[in-house]
């Protein structure tokens, strides 16, 4: 993982797939929402600490961001069905 981080954040527009600068650099975190927190604290702690030993230039000047989603066939993009409209007797 240190090394795939190296090329992300030290890319700088060489490598079309990683990000062009160390400021716009992130790395993604796809949730599936059965699973527990747990794993995700253990995800988030091996990518810190893989940031932290990894010899990437100007290390301390650039901020680790991760973003957290939920995948595209997630239950929460479901969209419900209209609602339908009542009925009013005179």
């Amino acid at each position: 993982m240190q090394k795939y981080l190296k090329l992300h954040y030290d890319n700088n527009s060489r490598i079309e797939h990683f990000s062009t600068s160390s400021n716009y650099a992130f790395i993604n975190i796809v949730l599936k929402t059965n699973k527990k927190g747990k794993k995700l604290k253990n995800v988030l702690l091996e990518i810190i600490k893989n940031f932290e030993s990894s010899n990437i230039e100007n290390k301390e000047n650039i901020d680790l961001s991760i973003m957290l989603s939920l995948p595209l066939d997630s239950e929460f993009l479901k969209i419900p069905p209209p609602p339908s409209f009542l009925k009013i007797e005179n």
